[in-house]
């Protein structure tokens, strides 16, 4: 068997391997053959395949290559609708692969038939005329979609189409047509109310006037030439409306077409109205040109909006106006964003009117229809019958007199009155109050109900409002009262003296002379005046001034019914609320009518007490020293109070100062003066510029303040030595100078002045730093010798022998100089007083007695250390006595009574030379206290030494 060779050349076939080596093949044996397709494209192929054999059979079999068409859900014929002249309108197709996959291609039919791109084809559009198809290319899988966009531009008015084809991958061609209408804007006013309009407002760009009268509805029955009279003509269609009155509102209907097929968004906007622009000389106006009408009376409904292609809208046009008047607006119907290609520039101005543009895109704002609105609105009218309301008789007090008023509304439209209130003591009624009347002469009634409580005549006019007028209206009302005749005992109420917080009394006698019962009311007239003199904090008059009171004056009974003549008796009690003269006024009213007024006297007092002196300034005072100051209180008034200072401190300064008061309670009678004495005691130094104390007045509302001050000093001491030596001035360095003539065993004495300069008292004590007594405590100083006789001077020289410790007073002296000096110092020196007490302003002295049993030259420091100073303050006085010597007795075996050594002369036995060393023994006594050393001079040398 033999295969033919394929002659297509997308398909190839293997030849079949045999098991013979010949390439025979047995019965019922078979060969497998391989069969390649190799497509260029998608579209679908056939081919046979022959298969000879030696017998001269051959066997065809056909070969087919297919795969499933897709199936495209686009119309044949794609309707875009009408669009304006100039415009732009996009239409958006789903297309939807419902069969096999493809990928496919938008052409031009011209393409599709010489094979070669078309001239209008970009990259990705396909411009077909006014038409753009958009992809060119794109591929579906199964049951998948795209969007085609097909976007039409009229350049003109008229009917558009054009042809495309797609093209798929499988060498399938699918053809489609794309139809358009262009137009131009057509809008027009039909009718105004219940009339319709032969003129027709409308403005075209271009097209015969055929196909004008049969796009935009013209009767045919009218001829081109008419039509084209009516269109040349401006149409500025009239509304006027009826006459109403403020706030009643007219309304008229207008009915606008839109000729063309295409929907126009649209505004009203209202104008001065275009006859008072051609009246100032103005030309056609433009946007720039109109004046908006602000707060206009009239209104379009619905302001904004779509007029639906090729039909009517109807608008509601009211006129509401706020105030009387004449009203003219233009209102003009605005379509924005027109293409200029769809207007006629020829008529520009007369069937259309640009209210504004825009360069960069050919578009610009047009008014196609304008309504000249007119309207008056007139004030309403309400007249009265009768126009006044006279009583020409007195009307008794409490009678109802009625009387009935007719309106009438002489308005256009239903009116709304209302009356005001008269005044509460008029006793004018009105019912009904308010209420409504039908335009054209519509009437209804009103009754004035007159009951008077107050005699005498009355003159008023009663105000009728009006809704949504200015001018209301007025009735006059005119007539006289007749009031009670009621008398009274006095003619005014003097209470006198009052206090504060008490009441006083009257009787009051009212007779009536009248036919009838009479309900009284007697009541205090308010805001009664009192002249007050007001006492400041500190009890320091101020000026007068006026207060109210206006329950002070009680009665009872307060209100009766008084019987025709009679007479009544009633209290009347005064409880006033504050001090003052009080000048008041009490009426006496009948059906709340005065008939009677009394004056009311009274003088109110409260206790008042005064301070002479509110800042009290102490210049000097001390720490802890009380300074007395003593102040006035003045009871000012004619009423005895009881006082009583606090014992808190306040003020700046309260933490700082102590007062202490006498009397400090008690009670003070009319126009009394009582002393007050003031004791304050501050703690510290310094100046102290506010302590405040107060004084509580019974009956007065605020406490009396007394503010105190002080310059407050510390304690202050000063030193002096009250014999000073020649020479020496107050600066120099304070010294107690016993100079040289000290001697041994004679106490010298020396005194220091101790001065303090201020009223503190405090405590003064001494002490030494080198020679301080032997002991702490001093030994009782000997009495001194009183003065005696010289017999018993002689007999107090001896010791009395029946009192063993009776002593002379040489031996009290000494036992008293030995017991300050046993410690062997040589010196001393005894302060007496050692401590004592500085009082205020005293000068306090002190002995400073130096005794001595060395000679020689001491120093020492005396230290006087004074308290009640901030700290303990030291002074050092230098203490500087010379002692001169003392004399040494040598004696064989005899001591001196006196104490001191004698010198007596030594005489030594003449010797001749040659002979030996002369000796002569003297015995040297030293009767002093301390150690001392011998020396010789013209003897020979020797020195030695002697105890005490």
């Amino acid at each position: 068997m033999r295969l033919v060779p394929l002659n297509s050349p997308y398909f190839t076939i293997t030849r079949g391997v045999s098991n013979h080596p010949e390439g025979l093949i047995a019965p019922g044996m078979h060969v497998t053959c391989t069969v390649t397709f190799t497509p260029p494209s998608l579209c679908n192929y056939q081919e046979e395949i022959k298969v000879q054999s030696d017998s001269g059979y051959c066997l065809t079999i056909p070969v087919l290559a297919v795969r499933p068409a897709p199936c495209l859900s686009l119309p044949e014929v794609i309707e875009c609708g009408s669009c304006l002249a100039g415009g732009r309108m996009d239409v958006d197709l789903e297309v939807k692969n419902s069969g096999g996959e493809g990928r496919f291609s938008v052409r031009a039919t011209t393409h599709h038939q010489h094979h070669q791109q078309s001239p209008t084809q970009s990259e990705g559009v396909l411009i077909l005329g006014p038409f753009t198809v958009s992809p060119t290319e794109f591929h579906l899988p199964p049951l998948h979609s795209t969007t085609l966009q097909v976007t039409f531009s009229p350049a003109a008015e008229g009917q558009y189409g054009e042809q495309f084809v797609i093209e798929c991958d499988n060498g399938e061609t699918l053809s489609f047509s794309l139809t358009g209408s262009g137009d131009v804007v057509s809008v027009g006013c039909v009718s105004i109310g219940d009339s319709s309009l032969q003129e027709i407002s409308q403005f075209t760009s271009d097209g015969n006037d055929a196909d004008r009268s049969n796009q935009r509805g013209v009767d045919p029955v009218m001829s081109a030439v008419d039509y084209d009279l009516y269109t040349e003509q401006l149409e500025e269609c009239s509304v006027v409306f009826d006459v109403v009155n403020p706030r009643s509102p007219a309304y008229k209907t207008v009915v606008i077409r839109n000729y063309c097929g295409v929907e126009l968004p649209f505004c009203w906007k209202l104008f001065r109205p275009i006859t008072e622009l051609s009246s100032s000389g103005e030309e056609d106006p433009v946007l720039d040109d109109l004046v908006p009408s602000v707060n206009s009376p009239f209104s379009v409904l619905p302001p904004s909006g779509t007029l639906p292609a090729a039909s009517t809208h109807t608008f509601l046009c009211q006129f509401l106006p706020h105030k009387p008047g004449q009203y003219v607006d233009g209102c003009h119907l605005v379509l924005s964003q027109v293409p200029e290609v769809s207007l006629d520039l020829s008529l520009e101005g007369e069937a259309w009117r640009r209210m504004g543009g825009d360069d960069s895109t050919s578009t610009c704002t047009v008014s196609p229809v304008c309504l000249f609105l007119s309207g008056v609105a007139q004030p309403y009218v309400l007249e009265l019958e009768p126009p006044a309301l006279l009583i020409p008789v007195a009307v008794p007090l409490a009678t109802d007199v009625r009387r009935r008023v007719k309106l009438v509304n002489r308005s256009v439209s239903r009116l709304h009155y209302c009356w005001r209130e008269p005044l509460l003591d008029e006793g004018i009624t009105i019912s009904p109050v308010s209420g409504s009347l039908v335009g054209g002469g519509g009437g209804g009634y009103c009754e004035v109900v007159i009951r008077r409580s107050v005699a005498g005549e009355f003159a008023l006019n009663l105000i009728c409002d009006i809704e949504h007028s200015t001018h209301p209206v007025t009735l006059p009302l005119h007539g006289w009262t007749q009031g009670p005749q009621v008398s009274v005992d006095c003619a005014s109420l003097e209470f006198g003296l009052v206090p504060l917080g008490t009441s006083s009394q009257l009787t009051l006698t009212l007779t009536s002379h009248t036919h009838t019962s009479l309900p009284i009311l007697l009541r205090q007239a308010i805001g009664t005046q009192a002249t007050l003199p007001s006492t400041s904090r500190t009890g320091c008059r101020d000026s007068e001034t006026d207060v109210t009171d206006h329950e002070c004056i009680h009665f009872t009974p307060s209100s009766l019914t008084l019987p025709p003549h009679t007479v009544t008796t009633l209290t009347v009690e005064c409880r006033p609320l504050v001090t003052g003269r009080l000048r008041s006024t009490v009426r006496c009213l009948v059906d709340d009518q005065v008939i009677r007024c009394l004056a009311v006297h009274a003088e109110v007092q409260s206790p008042r007490v005064v301070l002479t002196e509110c800042v009290v300034h102490q210049d000097t005072a001390y720490v802890g020293v009380g300074c007395e100051r003593r102040v006035q209180m003045t009871n000012t008034s004619l009423i005895p109070t009881l006082f009583s200072w606090r014992q808190q401190v306040e003020g700046e300064s309260r933490a700082h100062c102590s007062v202490s008061i006498s009397p400090s309670s008690g009670s003070i009678g009319p126009r009394q003066s009582l002393p007050v004495t003031i004791t304050a005691t501050w703690d510290s130094t310094g100046s102290h510029p506010e302590a405040i104390l107060c004084c509580d007045v019974e009956g007065m509302s605020e406490p009396l303040l007394l503010v105190l001050s002080a310059e407050v000093h510390g304690l202050a001491v000063s030193y002096s030595v009250q014999e000073k030596r020649r020479g020496s001035s107050d600066e120099e360095e304070l010294r107690l100078e016993f100079g040289s003539e000290v001697s041994l065993f004679t106490p010298h004495t020396l005194h220091l002045l101790v001065t303090n300069t201020t009223a503190i008292p405090t405590t003064l004590s001494t002490s030494l730093s080198s020679f301080p007594p032997s002991h702490p405590h001093l030994p009782t100083p000997p009495p001194p010798p009183p003065h005696r006789s010289r017999k018993k001077s002689l007999l107090s020289r001896t010791v009395n022998i029946g009192d063993p410790k009776s002593k002379t007073s040489q031996q009290a002296n000494k036992d008293y100089m030995s017991g300050l000096l046993q410690e062997g110092r040589g010196c001393c020196f005894v302060v007496d007083p050692p401590t004592s007490t500085l009082l205020p302003f005293t000068t306090h002295t002190l002995t400073v007695t130096a005794y001595a049993d060395m000679w020689g030259d001491y120093h020492d420091t005396l230290s006087c250390q004074v308290s009640g100073l901030e700290a303990v303050e030291y002074q050092s006085i230098v203490v500087s006595p010379v002692v001169h010597s003392c004399s040494t007795a040598l004696h064989s075996h005899n001591v001196a009574s006196s104490g001191l050594a004698v010198i007596w002369p030594m005489a030594l036995q003449p010797r001749e030379l040659s002979a030996s060393t002369i000796q002569d023994l003297k015995r040297c006594v030293w009767t002093g206290r301390c150690s001392v050393s011998l020396g010789r001079t013209r003897v020979a040398s020797w020195w030695t030494s002697l105890p005490p």
